[in-house]
């Protein structure tokens, strides 16, 4: 039998009209461009993605660094299986192409959510890398989470 479309309304009319085109797409890419951490000794936002396995956690990032090149952008290593592709905490400094600068964010990519136990991210990893406790670099350890000193102030 074929599907039949959803006759209720919450599914059949718009509920909100958002004004997609060229004009609106530059100016939210100019207001991205423009933002400023509310530090002044934070160079930068950080935007921690987070997810199960083969969300799509690497693939936005990829997409997000292509709207900014306006080309096709492949720095995340994507897939799809029953592991986490991404094995190390990594933030990613996307270059705009129209000013030729950084954006002032770095989107930072993270090993997946598992849903057997042993494998993937540890929710105190996440906790750390929310704090800003987590190196560029750290391989995540699915049997451990990272030890840091509590008295250590986490880098800017």
């Amino acid at each position: 039998p074929t599907p039949q479309p959803c006759s209720l309304k919450e599914f059949t009319t718009q509920w909100r009209t958002i004004p997609w085109g060229k004009a609106e797409k530059q100016r939210l890419m100019e207001e991205i461009r423009n933002l400023k951490p509310p530090q002044e000794e934070s160079p930068e936002f950080r935007i921690l993605t987070y997810g199960q396995i083969s969300a799509g956690k690497s693939s936005f990032l990829n997409t997000v660094g292509s709207i900014f090149q306006d080309r096709l952008v492949s720095r995340a290593i994507v897939g799809v299986g029953s592991t986490s592709v991404t094995k190390k905490f990594t933030p990613y400094h996307l270059r705009d192409k129209k000013t030729g600068s950084y954006l002032p964010f770095a989107l930072c990519d993270v090993m997946g959510k598992e849903t057997r136990d042993g494998q993937g991210t540890l929710p105190e990893d996440i906790i750390s890398a929310a704090k800003g406790h987590m190196k560029d670099g750290y391989e995540f350890n699915p049997a451990s989470p990272l030890k840091h000193d509590p008295s250590e102030k986490p880098p800017v």
